[in-house]
């Protein structure tokens, strides 16, 4: 599963790559906020926002908000340029993660918007979650050197019997 911090430089490389995102911002909404008050030179732009994660027993879900936004004059102009930038991001993201082995999954969303705090603002808003199979791996959990972790065998339907531990050894 790939950390937050290498998803961020994923997204900055593919905004960097595409020639009509002038600007790429990755953080809270407030700190976008803050950029767009301060700079209308922006546009069109591409800001990332972390959101509520999600999993099970077998995934494990990453969310994100993609903000695509540009100004102009024509609302209708601006949200047919933004979404195709959006799918372009879409596509762009699932070409560099085309990994088989990765088996990862993406799911998403596009709703149309008009930002209300810069003049004639519009774009896209793209709810992407990154689907990852849930692997949890005991060996990477932090422990002292040279114990190993004791996990139940839940593939069992008795708990009492001492055999009922795994032993990993993780070195």
């Amino acid at each position: 599963m790939d950390s937050i911090s290498k998803l961020k430089a994923e997204f900055q490389s593919i905004a960097q790559r595409h020639l009509q995102i002038n600007s790429f911002g990755f953080g809270p909404a407030d700190d976008y906020e803050s950029a767009l008050e301060n700079d209308d030179s922006l546009f069109p732009n591409m800001w990332v926002e972390p959101q509520p994660n999600s999993g099970s027993d077998h995934v494990y879900s990453r969310n994100f908000a993609i903000t695509i936004l540009s100004v102009g004059p024509d609302s209708v102009e601006l949200w047919s340029d933004t979404e195709l930038i959006a799918l372009d991001i879409l596509a762009t993201f699932k070409q560099d993660f085309a990994n088989p082995l990765a088996d990862l999954e993406l799911e998403y969303s596009l709703t149309p918007l008009q930002y209300r705090n810069v003049d004639h603002a519009f774009g896209w808003s793209l709810d992407l979650s990154l689907t990852y199979p849930n692997v949890f791996n005991f060996c990477d959990v932090p422990n002292e050197a040279g114990d190993c972790l004791k996990i139940w065998n839940t593939s069992e339907s008795t708990w009492n019997d001492a055999e009922q531990i795994w032993n990993f050894d993780c070195d």
